[in-house]
């Protein structure tokens, strides 16, 4: 069983009821909550996020899969931005990546034995002859 949770752009009640069609059309569905004023829609079932998202995506203009906390590395401090970007991992992933994550600095030192071989003030410093 998997809980897919997606983040849609719904403005009215039809939206709402054209995407829960949609996404009662695909076999293993065993539920759909779709909450169109914080523009959110949960499917659980026995279903490929993929084609979820794909459903969604006929039946409304734009929808992008909630990563979940362990993975996106959620800081309930940190707000999301609300302007809503295409990116190619929206297109081809299905989520955007969000601009509140950094990659930590490297933490590789080079050796000083590597910089010491050429160097004048080294007495031994002709390794290479």
């Amino acid at each position: 069983m998997e809980v897919v949770e997606l983040r849609v752009r719904l403005d009215c009640v039809g939206c709402e009821r054209k995407v829960k069609q949609a996404v009662f059309k695909l076999k293993g569905v065993e539920s759909v909550e779709v909450d169109w004023k914080q523009g959110k829609v949960v499917v659980t079932g026995y279903v490929e996020r993929r084609k979820v998202l794909k459903a969604v995506r006929t039946a409304s203009k734009s929808a992008e899969l909630v990563m979940p906390n362990s993975i996106t590395g959620y800081n309930p401090y940190l707000k999301e931005s609300e302007k809503f970007e295409k990116t190619y991992n929206y297109k081809v992933h299905g989520y955007n990546v969000f601009p509140n994550t950094f990659q930590n600095p490297s933490s590789i030192i080079p050796k000083d034995g590597v910089a010491a071989i050429f160097n004048d003030e080294n007495a031994h410093a002709c390794h290479v002859m």
